[in-house]
């Protein structure tokens, strides 16, 4: 079986001037070049090594278009710390020699689309990105390469924010991104599969914030931290905003006006910031997140159902959901909402399977499972689609149904 020779392009850390807000780079990397290859234990990713380049991680499978529009699921062959490895496909023999045009994506994903006629790729940034020590984690990188043999280079196609903080054994669970101009930060994107050039496909909701999450927390101390935010190349011209928030829903906000670029493959770090929450954290309130929303991720990815809800400031939510079939289910339930994290109650008396963390972001509201954090659900305010009463009515069930909630 021919097999095909993945090279991993370098990722080089500029180093900014310490600026006491997040600072511009002016540097360029003048050239792309080789990466090594390695593995961390029990994850599937590609991530960061100690000298600032991509390292493979056991198990990595990568969208592979060989001679056609077809996504195939192909899997690294490597071993742990190799410079060079190889790739596989896990259904599909290929008998052939390896003499067409080849387009290798990474991560894999069975919904992204390789279009011949204009040679792009289209495919999803998830808003929701996991930390790893000194690296970035799952979500945090796309890398693309096209080819016509059997060796071939991916390119990165985000560039990174380095946030360092510092601290006093606060843990740390999450830091979400936004641009100070309502920037688009997540959704679908169009990439050159030639150059790695990435743009957004345009929409009416973009996804305007990015967050990094910790499932277990990452204790802060004396030392500065490092957490890398992958984020598409673009401008801010009006700056960026962090919000940084701990284990025990306190909060840090930092802010700058100056512009900030980030460019592909580059990794622009910001100063060490003390976490310091402000004085009386302010915690959301039900009424801050009363409202009609509509469920447009769920585990970073576009749910296959479709869930709509609506909260009152009188703890009543209503869920309206459609899975397989076409008529909406509802169910009300009432709630209780404290330190931004919101259980509830079915009218039938059931409880909820579990108790959100909640984060709202303008209009998009973020629930993360208190039980599985990988479990994180993006709510979008919205209007009820036609067809549904948003008036309070008897909870209708079909028998087996399960409920989203």
């Amino acid at each position: 079986m021919k097999r095909i020779i993945i090279y991993l392009l370098a990722v080089t850390a500029i180093m900014a001037c310490t600026q006491p807000e997040i600072d511009v780079v002016h540097n360029r990397v003048s050239s792309d070049v080789s990466l090594s290859v390695g593995f961390e234990s029990n994850n599937t990713r590609i991530q960061l090594d100690q000298t600032g380049k991509s390292v493979w991680n056991v198990n990595v499978t990568v969208s592979v278009f060989y001679n056609s529009e077809e996504n195939q699921e192909w899997k690294f062959q490597g071993a742990t710390g190799d410079r060079v490895g190889t790739i596989l496909p896990t259904n599909q023999a290929v008998t052939s020699n390896i003499d067409g045009n080849i387009v290798v994506v990474y991560p894999y994903d069975a919904d992204t689309k390789y279009y011949a006629q204009d040679n792009t790729v289209k495919t999803t940034v998830a808003q929701h990105q996991q930390y790893a020590e000194e690296s970035y984690g799952s979500g945090g990188n796309i890398l693309v390469t096209q080819g016509t043999n059997d060796n071939l280079s991916l390119k990165n196609v985000y560039g990174w924010l380095k946030v360092s903080l510092t601290g006093d054994g606060q843990i740390v669970k999450s830091i979400i991104l936004s641009g100070n101009n309502g920037e688009q930060l997540a959704g679908d994107i169009v990439i050159n599969a030639e150059s790695a050039a990435a743009e957004f496909y345009p929409t009416d909701t973009p996804i305007k914030t990015l967050h990094l999450n910790s499932a277990s927390g990452v204790k802060l101390t004396a030392n500065p931290t490092s957490f890398y935010i992958g984020v598409v190349p673009q401008i801010f011209e009006r700056g960026v905003t962090i919000e940084i928030e701990d284990i025990s829903g306190e909060k840090m906000v930092k802010s700058t006006s100056n512009t900030v670029v980030i460019n592909r493959r580059h990794i622009l770090p910001m100063q060490a910031v003390e976490f310091k929450p402000e004085s009386g954290t302010l915690h959301h309130t039900l009424e801050s997140i009363s409202g009609t929303w509509h469920l447009t991720e769920w585990r970073g990815t576009k749910p296959s159902f479709d869930i709509y809800m609506s909260i009152d400031d009188a703890y009543g939510v209503t869920l309206w959901q459609r899975f397989t079939s076409r008529e909406w289910e509802r169910y009300d339930s009432t709630a209780s909402f404290t330190n931004n994290t919101i259980s509830g109650t079915y009218s039938d008396g059931t409880p909820w399977s579990t108790s959100y963390s909640v984060t709202i972001n303008v209009d998009t509201m973020t629930w993360i499972d208190t039980s599985d954090s990988t479990d994180i659900s993006v709510y979008t305010r919205s209007e009820l689609p036609e067809g549904i009463s948003a008036t309070p009515t008897t909870v209708t069930r079909s028998g087996n149904s399960e409920r989203f909630l």
